[in-house]
């Protein structure tokens, strides 16, 4: 969850935020994740209520732990969090959701390999899959069926096997099933993109780097890759790192607009008042007579919105992230100066020396993040609508956690949603 958390903190500091992540190993905690800047894309084996919470399932378990030990012969039937597969995406609200779809494959690589099958105008539709080969349980053969059909095909992933095709100069003993995928992705005509060597997972800072988090690429769309770096990310020092694939493919974006009311109050306000006058304050005796009178006063209302308030599109990129404070910045090369000594002479005195300034930095950017926090409610009381707005957080902080992203419920060709009816 601490890496995860740091993924979405960390993507929209990048000079242009990914439009797509590929997640694999998410936590329990994966769909109660919020982001206004992506879609979570996750499966699990049943729907989710607020009651699938793992904070909520820890509190059980809590509660079931003090009765047994009041009453030794209670029997309660534990229950865990219910985990999302393990694999999943994060898609960026700009692309539009028309021109993307997720399959979850239900065969012998269950909850293991996932694709996003993106249409785009250019390139027409590309397939991204994402793999976890967890614990080595990964049938290699339908893996390679499933992520190399379409000829447009971009394979990424943990697959935790070593092959000399991608260890680089290091010496690796490659296994039966390293050979075969080896074997079954070159007769595909995929290329490896991820440069041979690279470090892409280490149990800690100062251990030997090994390459098993890799990217391929369909002959099809070689090209198409501008570029394929490791980020550098604070809290990635060790296991996996981030991987940044860039394709020379523009997606469809979806043109979302909004009413600037900021912009022209005054003119707005006038244009109001000069409609409504005209109406006068009629006697409403009945309700067709009152139901008249409100289709005047909106009809009145909406022509003053066209002929006077602009309308303006949202941005189509995530917004990015504010630029870290100079105290912040002198903390992180700090950081970075330790790692790149305690990795060069692994001995306690850098490593005691990096943990101190990396917890200090953290320390200092959560501190200055509750302090803008705190600076933006206590000015919100100069505006009714900024009252207004805090209540509203109040009131939805208060509220069963439950998934943000909670897909629609479909039986057959039928969607059924929930509509809140305010009273």
């Amino acid at each position: 969850m601490f890496c995860l958390a740091y993924v979405l903190h960390f993507q929209i500091a990048l000079d242009r935020p990914p439009d797509i992540v590929a997640i694999q190993d998410p936590p329990p905690e994966f769909p109660w994740i919020r982001s206004s800047s992506y879609r979570l894309i996750y499966k699990t084996d049943k729907e989710l209520t607020e009651n699938d919470h793992p904070k909520r399932v820890k509190e059980e378990q809590l509660k079931k732990d003090k009765l047994k030990k009041d009453d030794p012969k209670r029997l309660e039937m534990d229950r865990k969090p219910i985990p999302p597969y393990r694999v999943c995406f994060l898609v960026s609200v700009s692309l539009s959701e028309e021109t993307y779809h997720v399959d979850f494959y239900e065969n012998a690589n269950k909850e293991l390999t996932a694709t996003l099958f993106l249409a785009t105008p250019e390139a027409g539709i590309l397939a991204i899959h994402n793999v976890y080969n967890r614990n080595d349980t990964i049938n290699i053969e339908q893996m390679l069926n499933d992520t190399t059909m379409t000829g447009r095909d971009l394979l990424v992933g943990d697959f935790n096997i070593h092959h000399s095709q991608w260890a680089g100069e290091r010496e690796v003993k490659p296994t039966r099933k390293a050979e075969e995928m080896h074997e079954g992705l070159k007769e595909a005509h995929m290329k490896l993109v991820t440069t041979p060597g690279a470090g892409t997972f280490s149990r800690s800072p100062t251990s030997e780097p090994s390459t098993i988090d890799l990217t391929f690429v369909s002959e099809g769309i070689l090209d198409c890759v501008k570029n394929w770096p490791l980020v550098e990310a604070p809290g990635f020092e060790s296991d996996h790192r981030i991987i940044k694939t860039l394709l020379k493919i523009r997606p469809t974006r979806t043109v979302r607009t909004r009413i600037d009311w900021k912009r022209t109050r005054k003119k707005y306000a006038n244009a109001t008042k000069n409609n409504l006058e005209p109406l006068g304050f009629p006697d409403l005796n009945t309700d067709d007579h009152i139901d008249e009178y409100i289709a005047k006063i909106n009809d009145a209302v909406n022509s003053a919105t066209q002929d006077w308030v602009p309308v303006i599109r949202y941005r189509t990129f995530p917004r990015a992230r504010r630029p870290d404070s100079a105290s912040v910045r002198t903390l992180l090369a700090q950081e970075r100066l330790a790692l790149d000594k305690l990795r060069q002479a692994d001995n306690s005195k850098w490593e005691r020396y990096w943990s101190k300034v990396k917890a200090e930095r953290e320390w200092k950017q959560r501190s200055e993040g509750t302090t803008r926090w705190r600076q933006y409610t206590a000015g919100q009381e100069k505006y009714n609508w900024g009252t207004y707005q805090m209540a509203k957080l109040a009131k939805a902080l208060n509220q069963p956690s439950k998934p943000p992203h909670l897909p629609d419920l479909k039986v057959g060709d039928i969607v059924y949603q929930t509509y809140c009816v305010q009273s």
